[in-house]
């Protein structure tokens, strides 16, 4: 009998993260029933090592080549709708596994049929700060990491139950994943890039899906995380344009999205205070404030989606 899951990587430009990763996935004591390795278009030589690496696995993998980018999310919607199995990973590129990640993992699915999405105990590659633990939302409505830049030493236990989980090492029920797709979309493709993750997780709440946590399953990130906890919006002000741009729309699109208006008003003190300098940073562009506009139809889109998820 086959394990009842599979793992999904999205790929581009990741030479340098490649070989330790799929190295972790060939030493889980619980293989999936397939690897399913999804190259965004890179032009670093992924491609190539890539094909060398994955023939080397004591599983079947396959190896899916985008012929341009559409963003993260649309390839890693690509890899969902063909991987197999009652359970998907879906991991990043810049990720590697505990060898008892899989197994440790999939014993949180356990509890209950209603539980889609489980996230473990994600920590940087130094082996001891913390990553992610889940993640939740913040008083402003903005997604964080649950023990984020902070020693794994000197955490309590937090509790298992989390609203949604980090898409870097990220744990789905199938059943879960059909359920709040639209038009065949488990990810959003109108975000190309970021907030995809909390996207996802508050839809699935919103159906009545759950979340849980659970540490003995553990990965490890490397992410542009390294600022010291009071110096984290720092690093939106340090990103290209591009990137920001992504960030800014997809932060509203998550709001129109799933917030109810009982939420927003609660939250828009907050809300204000944290966007406000983010907004005018991005608008002080013209031509992002133009771009906006223009791609005013994604907004309308979110609205469309809202009221197909109910």
């Amino acid at each position: 009998m086959k394990p009842p899951f599979s793992i999904v990587v999205v790929v581009y430009n990741g030479l340098p993260f490649l070989e330790p990763l799929i190295k972790s996935l060939a030493a889980q004591t619980l293989h999936p029933a397939e690897l399913i390795v999804v190259d965004n278009l890179s032009a670093d030589g992924s491609r190539e090592l890539l094909t060398s690496l994955l023939s080397s696995l004591p599983f079947p993998t396959r190896l899916l080549f985008e012929n341009c980018n559409r963003g993260y999310c649309a390839a890693a919607n690509r890899g969902l709708r063909e991987a197999p199995g009652e359970f998907v990973l879906l991991l990043n590129q810049d990720t590697r596994l505990d060898k008892n990640f899989c197994r440790a993992a999939l014993e949180g699915f356990a509890d209950h049929p209603r539980i889609g999405m489980v996230s473990g105990r994600i920590l940087r590659f130094d082996g001891t700060t913390v990553d992610s633990l889940g993640q939740y939302l913040s008083r402003s409505l903005y997604p964080k990491e649950r023990g984020y830049n902070v020693p794994w030493g000197s955490l309590k236990e937090d509790g298992r139950e989390i609203f949604s989980v980090c898409g870097a090492v990220a744990f789905y029920r199938r059943e879960m994943l059909q359920e709040i797709a639209f038009q065949g979309e488990y990810l959003d493709e109108d975000f190309f890039m970021f907030f995809d993750d909390i996207d996802l997780g508050w839809r699935a709440q919103r159906r009545g899906w759950k979340a849980r946590y659970v540490p003995e399953a553990i990965a490890f990130h490397s992410r542009s995380g390294t600022l010291s906890p009071g110096k984290k919006v720092g690093l939106f002000f340090r990103r290209p344009l591009e990137l920001r741009y992504h960030l800014v729309k997809n932060r509203y699109l998550t709001l129109l999205k799933n917030a109810s208006r009982r939420e927003v008003f609660k939250a828009l003190p907050f809300l204000l205070l944290r966007d406000l300098p983010l907004l005018f940073t991005l608008l002080s562009h013209p031509s992002q404030g133009w771009r906006l506009w223009k791609e005013r139809s994604l907004f309308k889109r979110a609205f469309l989606k809202r009221r197909h998820h109910g």
